[in-house]
């Protein structure tokens, strides 16, 4: 029973590592169960989290949106960067492991009683009306205007702001005689202007329009084929990400694994939250043979099945060199 909670919890883990691959957002609970149950191909639903937190309280962090709510959400530890959390998946592994051996008996968890409950927040403007009312109503008369000795006082208007002018008049010492000396002088600006003026000139464009038109003649020239392989450079870690699950463990059983490629294929396009082709994965495979090398990556061909050996990978150098 404990080998088998923590290869479901290496599924949850690797899912919601692929989840933050190509999102920020924090999916829920049942989708996350779901990819998982697709990946190992043994039932994942809320009591297996129930009975992997019994073991490491601390693996994820359970959210709750409302108090009678069971839509649940689960994402990574408290205090663990979201960016981080795949580089993390092997130490992860080997701690599950070691609190499996050594708690006889954990305690039992649900998630009603850890999940964190998180409600929306309110909009500030709501009742912007009545809050300048109150803000109105605290502020001095004097301010406000209100005089009962000046008949000149509008009543119609409430928030009109006047000012007391003062019985004696001072001359400021700060205050500037001339308004010329106030205005900004025309030929500040003709220099810029001319400089526009003749860049304008050679295309009939101004400088930001001739870099955007240059950015979109090159984005044109590309190729299909260009624009393609990017696509399948940029799907190479989460592919990875797969495929190093499935790849042993160092120091443990055989030194590489077998597997049919078909069903990794599958697998990978379960993992995805978006659609992908069969040939775009194994575009993908074959990148990642051809970076990693034979030695830690190789597709198989015999009597027309196609098979991938994958031996022991170590991510943190793998991921340097198909980044």
């Amino acid at each position: 029973m404990q080998n088998g909670l923590a290869a479901l919890f290496s599924a949850i883990d690797t899912v919601l590592s692929l989840h933050y691959a190509s999102s920020i957002t924090t999916p829920k609970l049942n989708d996350v169960c779901a990819r998982a149950t697709s990946m190992c191909g043994k039932r994942i639903t809320s009591s297996t989290l129930e009975a992997i937190l019994a073991y490491f309280p601390q693996a994820y962090k359970i959210i709750s949106y409302g108090r009678n709510s069971y839509d649940y959400a689960i994402t990574v530890p408290s205090g663990m960067l979201v960016m981080k959390f795949g580089m993390q998946l092997p130490l992860r592994s080997a701690e599950f492991d070691r609190l499996l051996k050594s708690t006889e008996s954990p305690n039992p968890v649900t998630l009603a009683s850890i999940a964190i409950v998180e409600t929306p927040l309110v909009s500030p403007v709501k009742s912007s009306g009545r809050s300048l009312n109150a803000l109105e109503e605290s502020l001095p008369k004097s301010l406000m205007g209100e005089n009962n000795d000046d008949p000149s006082t509008n009543p119609s208007s409430p928030t009109k702001l006047t000012l007391k002018s003062s019985p004696t008049k001072r001359s400021s010492p700060t205050k500037v005689s001339k308004a010329s000396l106030l205005r900004n002088d025309a030929s500040k600006f003709q220099f810029k202007e001319k400089i526009a003026a003749v860049e304008a000139s050679k295309s009939g464009l101004s400088l930001l329009e001739r870099i955007r038109l240059k950015e979109k003649q090159l984005k044109s020239q590309e190729t299909p084929e260009a624009r393609y392989h990017d696509q399948v450079l940029g799907k190479m870690p989460a592919v990875y990400d797969v495929i190093y699950e499935l790849a042993p463990v160092a120091s443990l059983g055989p030194k590489s694994h077998s597997f049919s490629l078909p069903k990794v294929i599958s697998i990978v396009q379960d993992s995805f939250t978006f659609n992908i082709a069969d040939t775009e994965v194994l575009d993908v495979i074959r990148e990642l043979e051809s970076r990693l090398g034979p030695e830690k990556l190789h597709i198989l061909e015999r009597g027309g099945v196609h098979a991938i050996k994958v031996f022991q990978l170590d991510r943190n150098t793998d991921l340097s060199l198909i980044r």
